[in-house]
């Protein structure tokens, strides 16, 4: 165990098995750590030159956002593939739960990896059935096509043949009618009617009553914040700002973009730039401008821009962090 400052330790090499970062958790994290708490040490890889993560995500962006400059670490030598097939294998029976795709992406990872391991070898691996790894093998991209496994046990078998990546099935077309439709039948004139006495007529139908709208708590603005409560008049202004907060989103989106390309081309214009520092640094300011953008009436003033609000700061509204460290009484209980 080390402890390692954290922009020393490298998170863009592709080793991040996760589909993507729950911000919900970083936030309890974050809590956790301003607490006091103690939490599990980051696994990493030491090629000679560079620490790649391999399991620790969530907690090294909260240990960013709750303002440490190290974090203790569980240091294994190895290349930047070793910690990408680790991360592939890890939070299968403990961290925060996988969802279907995470699962996925930790798969795919794990075939580009090793094509040379069966199904049943990286099923293991990854905590997921053969059958999953069976259906999703045809369709991951490898550099190489081995004509035999190794299995489980260790021992070489011949490689199954290579089946087509699925396709969806073609649209049924709808039938068509053959026969062209018939001619509408030709009138003949005839007789006219004989009078007959006028047939009762039903009473008229009363109209229908007056429906009395459902009444919705708080003013009508005819808008909702994302948790689907009514947004006050007076904060449909600040709502209605957040494209502010998701433009500033879309140039630092650019940015890492930019500082990722430099990288990957080793463009010596950027030869001095430690590209780690500088990713996390943008993942810290991503994350904390994505923190302000308004997600939902204050549930502590109801949007009364009360300067005396610690959970809204005096502005009527949330962002979707804090709403999700909002207590499950409170939200219940919103007028």
């Amino acid at each position: 165990m080390k402890q390692l400052l954290i922009e020393s330790i490298r998170t863009d090499g592709g080793t991040q098995s996760r589909a993507e970062i729950h911000q919900d958790t970083v936030a309890e994290y974050v809590e956790a750590i301003q607490a006091g708490s103690k939490m599990p040490p980051l696994l990493v890889f030491q090629d000679g030159a560079d620490y790649w993560l391999a399991e620790g995500f969530h907690r090294l962006l909260a240990y960013q956002q709750a303002g440490k400059r190290n974090v203790l670490c569980e240091i294994k030598q190895g290349t930047k593939e070793d910690a990408a097939w680790a991360s592939a294998g890890a939070n299968v029976k403990h961290g925060l739960r996988r969802t279907n795709a995470d699962k996925r992406k930790a798969t795919e990872m794990a075939i580009r990896l090793r094509p040379d391991l069966t199904d049943e070898a990286l099923a293991q691996h990854c905590g997921v059935s053969r059958e999953f790894v069976n259906r999703i093998r045809p369709n991951v991209v490898t550099k190489s096509q081995p004509a035999r496994r190794i299995g489980v046990d260790g021992k070489s078998y011949p490689a199954p043949p290579t089946r087509p990546p699925a396709t969806p099935r073609p649209t049924r077309p709808s039938a068509q009618p053959t026969m062209p439709p018939a001619p509408p039948p030709v009138r003949t004139p005839s007789a006219p009617p004989t009078p007959s006495a006028p047939a009762p007529q039903p009473p008229p139908a009363p109209p229908p009553a007056a429906k009395t709208p459902a009444r919705r708590p708080g003013p009508q603005t005819g808008q909702a914040d994302a948790t689907g409560h009514p947004i006050p008049d007076h904060l449909i202004g600040l709502w209605d700002r957040r494209v502010e907060v998701e433009d500033l989103l879309a140039h630092l989106s650019k940015v890492r973009c930019a500082v990722q390309a430099a990288q990957d081309a080793a463009d010596p214009l950027f030869a001095e730039l430690n590209t780690s520092a500088a990713m996390a640094n943008l993942n810290t300011a991503y994350d904390a401008l994505k923190a302000t953008a308004p997600h939902a009436v204050c549930p502590w003033c109801h949007g009364a821009l009360s300067d005396q609000c610690r959970g809204c700061k005096g502005r009527g509204m949330i962002g979707r962090f804090a709403w999700g460290l909002v207590p499950a009484e409170l939200k219940k209980g919103r007028k």
